[in-house]
């Protein structure tokens, strides 16, 4: 309490000494010039010269007097602030970003193994790989982010004849993780942790989905994004304790040139076009 009340005091007087005493000294100067000019009466000529004292008493006690109530709420307003700002700064603070490459390689390898009566085995495969444009989440805060979602809230196709906006009647969830993408929906990201949105995955001939399962998909939304061609995707990342952040991607998928063995894989190039914090709308960036 001692220290709360010293420092009141000292906000109080800080500052305002010599203001007053120029203000006193600038009035003393123009009282010592109109009596050059003006012969008054005595009595108030006593009253002008006295004029700058009282002048300095009365508004240097008002000023701390006023400044002294203040002083309370203003030492409380500092010490929010600061006590805000030390927490938002300590809150999950996201940073999307390309990873390097664009392009994860991801491989589904499914098949039988059958074995013999003499014990000899032998595995028959089956599977596929593509590339998957995704983005990378980063928590650069000091507090975990509960229950991030990675939304799809628009797609427009861009093509020699123009714009088309796909039809995304309401946010696609994208998941975060490669392996079983349906049951990873939504996560938590630890402190210095980076976690990774899967985008679409680009097929051999060019053509490039969503990374969710179709079947889990309203029909409307089974289709997304589609054949070769460029894309302009907008995806919001939100959670219980952060705010809504955006980024739009554009995605050029087209075929991959025919192997002379093995199977054919689909190219892409992805780029980032802006980004918003929290909504492109508000705040966008090239």
């Amino acid at each position: 309490m001692i220290n709360f009340y010293r420092n009141c005091v000292k906000r109080a007087f800080a500052g305002w000494f010599k203001r007053v005493e120029g203000w006193a000294s600038t009035l003393a100067l123009l009282v010592a010039i109109i009596l050059l000019f003006v012969t008054p009466p005595p009595s108030i000529k006593a009253s002008l010269q006295d004029a700058p004292t009282w002048f300095f008493l009365a508004v240097f006690v008002s000023f701390v007097l006023f400044r002294l109530i203040l002083a309370p709420y203003q030492l409380f307003s500092e010490e929010r602030a600061a006590r805000e700002a030390i927490e938002q700064a300590r809150m999950p603070r996201r940073e999307l970003a390309l990873p390097d490459p664009p392009l994860i390689q991801s491989i589904d390898t499914q098949g039988t193994t059958s074995e013999t009566l003499a014990g000899t085995r032998q595995t028959i495969v089956t599977g596929w790989e593509l590339d998957v444009a995704s983005l990378t989440c980063f928590n650069a805060g000091e507090q975990i982010a509960t229950e991030c979602h990675a939304r799809l809230m628009s797609v427009t196709k861009i093509d020699a004849a123009g714009e088309e906006h796909l039809r995304v009647i309401t946010p696609v969830l994208l998941p975060w993780e490669k392996e079983d993408p349906e049951t990873h929906l939504v996560t938590d990201i630890a402190p210095n942790e980076t976690r990774r949105i899967w985008v679409g995955g680009v097929r051999g001939t060019g053509h490039i989905w969503l990374f969710r399962s179709a079947k889990s998909l309203p029909l409307e939304h089974q289709q997304l994004l589609g054949t070769p061609g460029t894309y302009r995707l907008l995806i919001q990342v939100d959670g219980k304790n952060i705010p809504p952040q955006q980024i739009e991607l554009e995605i050029v998928a087209e075929a991959g040139e025919r192997p002379v063995s093995g199977m054919q894989r689909g190219r892409a190039e992805v780029s980032v076009k802006a980004r918003g914090a929290p909504r492109i709308g508000e705040t966008g960036t090239a």
